[in-house]
């Protein structure tokens, strides 16, 4: 009715903002001592008896063997049932070491962090925390970790002195040489140090795999550079002379069209994926194909400019 519109429009008074603020305020707060008071919960659960330990151990190893075997959900549900009878840093740490390998980084995260406040000198668990914040491209927080494992950690013999061990030294090299990788060689000699497929998915994966194809567009350009879509691309015009270095660099648009083609699998809306993808295409020749890649990305993104530079 007019009469409810018109009291809806009333603004509210100072007295009713302040009340309204101060209410947000105290539930945020709540919700945030809540938060707290279940972590404190988990870090201060009485003491297991003999038998609750008996059972987290057998639950243990049979969690072990199961990553061993790599079924790693099968020795998450271990670890999770031995943190129910008899939690420990040890089986935190254990667990997040599964979801590492199953792609879990934020739960992975959660684990290595419980694992620390039980046992700060746990430096397997730190090791696992920097390889965690690695993988969720939070460089420089795992290089505060890397730091941390240089000091504490363990060391190595060499040539006459000590040294972090190799572990500590790839952790340190990664998150430095992931940083801004400019070349095909600087991005593939990272990915290459990635032993899974979890890691090569992960944030910090993406990435680099983006950026590597990327570079490798950029080196397939290498004659050509690029083109417009049209009317040059269509009747791209190479002499002899060229066909030799052509076929030379065709790998690396056959490397990044599949590079691509992953990503987008998970990513299909990525428009920058697109404009890459079309480009690999360009170079083998695939100009319908590239077109299409093009207009898919200027469906998911209309202001693309370097899309719109090559079919303008």
């Amino acid at each position: 009715s007019p009469t409810s519109s018109a009291s809806a429009d009333v603004p509210k008074s100072r007295e009713e903002r302040l009340r309204d603020f101060y209410s947000t305020r105290q539930s945020t707060e709540s919700a945030v001592a809540e938060q707290r008071q279940s972590e404190a919960r988990l870090l201060k659960k009485p003491e297991p008896d003999e038998a609750a330990k008996e059972e987290a151990l057998g639950l243990r190893k049979k969690g072990n063997d199961l990553f061993e075997a790599r079924d790693y959900e099968g020795a998450v549900e271990h670890y999770t049932a031995a943190i129910k009878a008899a939690s420990s840093s040890v089986l935190h740490s254990n667990r997040a070491a599964s979801y590492m390998m199953l792609g879990w980084w934020d739960q992975a995260l959660r684990d290595t962090k419980i694992a620390l406040r039980k046992d700060p000198d746990n430096l397997k668990a730190l090791e696992r925390q920097g390889r965690v914040l690695l993988a969720l491209d939070n460089l420089d927080s795992a290089l505060e970790v890397t730091a941390d494992l240089e000091v504490r950690g363990p060391r190595e013999k060499f040539n006459g002195t000590e040294r972090p061990s190799q572990g500590v030294r790839r952790l340190r090299w990664l998150a430095q040489a992931a940083r801004n990788p400019c070349t095909v060689e600087e991005c593939r000699a990272v990915l290459e140090q990635f032993g899974s497929k979890a890691e090569l998915v992960s944030p910090l994966g993406v990435r680099l795999q983006k950026k590597l194809a990327q570079v490798l567009v950029e080196r397939s350009d290498a004659i050509d550079n690029q083109r417009k879509i049209r009317p040059a691309l269509a009747y791209n015009k190479r002499t002899e002379k060229d066909g030799d270095e052509i076929q030379e660099l065709t790998p690396f648009a056959e490397e990044a069209l599949r590079i691509t083609g992953e990503l987008l699998k998970d990513s299909p809306d990525d428009a920058d994926l697109r404009y890459l993808r079309g480009r690999a295409l360009v170079r083998l020749g695939r100009h319908a194909d590239a077109d299409e890649q093009f207009q898919r990305g200027l469906k998911e993104s209309a202001d693309h400019e370097q899309i719109n530079s090559l079919v303008e």
